[in-house]
């Protein structure tokens, strides 16, 4: 039963369990928007964070595939991939990083979800690519967050949510209406207020809040994006990677028509992950 979403927000207030952006996010994020701040600068922040280096250079040799050179210096991988990329690498990864360890403190497989949710973004990214309907550097940090609901319901509801999550796994059951059953509201409802409290870029709260439902979306410039979101995110548990805690799929054949894809892309993407 739909509960009033008012209550859910008194509740985060109440308990002080809200997480905060990192501020030494936000202060690398501003600094590769400033032109002034050179690639260097920009190549020195990102080597702090062994993680966000290592995400830099695999998805700069990835674009680099067609220059038979390995790109191995993040110097070359932010030239490369361009500021606008990298700071949408930097805010995925950093986000993603600040909410980890409210999912390491419930029962919950975070090893297995972050597989499923890095392999989604790069596949999202791969699938906005081919179709150029849209700025594909946009795709991965939506893609990488669109869950981030589930963190905060982990966060509030605790044992309750991993429960949830266990049930939906185990019977095959349909999340977003186990979730609005037994607690009134879902991770996509959850997940698009807490990209807008944050005041995260507007990608990543259209993602997180209609990847199940992306028919349903408002007419927006912003419905590719979320469309490659949701076919990127079925995908990957037709092909069982890692896992999103959420087993239903949903038929996306029909989707692709509007994003300028084919059923043999989506083969040619399968194939080369089982490689």
């Amino acid at each position: 039963m739909a509960k009033d979403f008012s209550a859910f927000i008194n509740r985060v207030e109440e308990l002080g369990a809200l997480p905060s952006v990192p501020t030494v996010l936000m202060d690398l994020l501003r600094r590769i928007r400033d032109e002034s701040t050179s690639t260097d600068e920009i190549a020195g922040l990102i080597a702090q964070d062994s993680g966000l280096t290592a995400r830099l250079l695999k998805l700069a040799n990835s674009s680099a595939m067609g220059l038979r050179v390995q790109v191995s210096s993040i110097n070359r991988a932010v030239a490369l991939l361009g500021r606008h990329h990298v700071r949408q690498i930097c805010l995925g990864d950093g986000v993603w990083s600040s909410l980890k360890p409210i999912a390491s403190k419930a029962r919950f497989n975070l090893e297995a979800f972050e597989i499923h949710s890095l392999v989604g973004a790069e596949t999202a990214q791969e699938l906005a690519r081919r179709s150029g309907l849209c700025e594909h550097e946009d795709v991965y940090a939506a893609a990488l967050l669109h869950d981030v609901g589930k963190f905060l319901l982990l966060a509030i509801e605790g044992e309750a949510y991993s429960d949830i999550l266990l049930e939906a796994s185990q019977n095959s059951l349909e999340l977003e209406a186990l979730e609005s059953e037994r607690l009134g509201w879902s991770h996509t409802q959850v997940g698009g207020w807490l990209a807008e409290h944050w005041k995260l870029p507007e990608t990543i709260s259209a993602a997180a809040t209609w990847h199940h439902n992306p028919a349903q979306m408002p007419s927006t410039e912003l419905a590719p994006l979320v469309g490659f979101v949701t076919v990127s995110n079925n995908l990957m548990k037709v092909l069982k990677v890692g896992n999103s805690g959420n087993p239903h799929i949903m038929p996306i054949g029909g989707l692709l028509p509007a994003l300028n894809l084919t059923p043999g892309d989506l083969q040619d993407i399968a194939e080369r992950l089982k490689g």
